[in-house]
């Protein structure tokens, strides 16, 4: 069921927050409850164990994601000017919403894309298909929903992105990492920026 609808619905509201008529943070912002609330009917608060050594992982993780994200981002800035255009045009959506309505949004679909990305989608897909399997194919799947949003910084991003969080999913069998990971760096995205 999850690969048969839910992938496709999220795929098509993740596509037209970025392409549709509607401001992108509102619409972004619907897409990550759908998200969140398709993940917590399929069980995926389960696979939540926060421990106080999982807290302190997800930060070093977050960061050294970053670090590489921040190094990307110089080396396409300043020798691939075409993609360098993409990265400009999400940098430039924050200017579509105040602070007080980015930094939520940001860190609710940070939230969302943990949730249904790795604790649902890569969950199930392992479960029924084995690590390597399922691992490929939820990464495959979250990769082809950033295509959809027509941004190929974005795309190029998510899969590496995809890999390292659903790599580190597959190791620590516990989303809290992971979900601490991607809340570090979009932190380090709004505060420091690249």
């Amino acid at each position: 069921m999850v690969l048969l609808f839910e992938v496709p619905l999220v795929s098509s509201l993740w596509a037209f927050s970025f392409r549709g008529p509607f401001n992108f943070w509102y619409s972004i912002f619907f897409t990550a409850l759908v998200m969140i609330t398709l993940s917590v009917l399929n069980g995926t608060l389960s696979v939540l164990r926060p421990k106080v050594s999982d807290l302190f992982s997800g930060v070093l993780w977050g960061i050294l994601l970053f670090a590489v994200t921040w190094v990307s981002a110089y080396v396409v800035r300043h020798h691939f000017p075409y993609l360098n255009a993409y990265v400009e045009a999400t940098k430039g959506l924050r200017s579509l919403a105040p602070n007080y309505v980015y930094v939520p949004v940001v860190l609710t679909v940070s939230t969302a894309e943990e949730f249904f990305w790795r604790g649902t989608v890569q969950r199930l897909a392992v479960l029924k298909w084995g690590k390597l399997p399922g691992y490929l194919l939820a990464v495959a799947l979250y990769v082809f929903a950033h295509v959809l949003s027509g941004n190929w910084a974005l795309t190029l991003a998510s899969v590496f992105a995809g890999l390292f969080w659903g790599f580190l999913y597959l190791y620590h069998h516990d989303l809290t990492p992971v979900w601490v990971s991607h809340l570090t760096w979009d932190v380090l995205l709004l505060s420091v920026g690249i």
